[in-house]
């Protein structure tokens, strides 16, 4: 049977992740598989120049491989599990629990009251899906079983933006791995 895929969208900074990752340690173990839109970026020499700015454009539709995300959800949808390659980067970084203000004793009680209403074992059919521009594209929408849209306070958005540290494109992040030493970094 076909995983039930579950797709939080919304502006960048909403909490998508974070709730992804809440929903992913509810229902565990083991946790059901995460696809993030943000893997399937075009590389950093086809994003689109904005022509107000003259800056690469990563929040526009081009800047996503569509073909690309479509074959990766056809294939969550139809196997249940990831297509070589898909892993995220994402899944790399630690995850602190707390820090998207539910603390442990909540997501316990969450798992507990799962496994009273699904039974043990039933988030085997679920996958998660998450991205900022899913909801634009038709071919994603029609695959998709439960969409799920993030809604922030343009205020709190733009603070939590404007709070990363910056991002790591692809290429940047393949870029470290292939350095020879660290005195390379100085």
């Amino acid at each position: 049977m076909p995983p039930l895929l579950i797709a939080i969208s919304g502006p960048s900074s909403t909490g998508k992740t974070t709730l992804t990752r809440h929903l992913q340690a509810i229902f565990s173990p083991p946790p059901p598989p995460r696809l993030h839109q943000d893997d399937f970026f075009r590389t950093d020499l086809e994003i689109p120049i904005a022509s107000e700015s003259g800056l690469q454009d990563w929040d526009c539709p081009a800047a996503i491989d569509w073909d690309r995300f479509v074959h990766a959800l056809r294939e969550l949808k139809r196997t249940g599990r990831m297509i070589d390659g898909a892993n995220s980067f994402e899944d790399l970084v630690q995850f602190d629990k707390d820090s998207g203000g539910v603390g442990e004793g909540v997501l316990e009680g969450c798992r507990g009251r799962v496994a009273r209403e699904l039974g043990e074992g039933d988030a085997r059919g679920l996958a998660l899906v998450e991205g900022f521009l899913m909801f634009v594209e038709d071919r994603v929408m029609e695959v998709l079983d439960v969409k799920i849209f993030l809604r922030g306070r343009q205020e709190i958005v733009r603070r939590r933006r404007e709070g990363r540290s910056g991002y790591t494109t692809i290429e940047g992040l393949l870029s470290l791995f292939a350095l020879p030493s660290k005195e390379a970094f100085c």
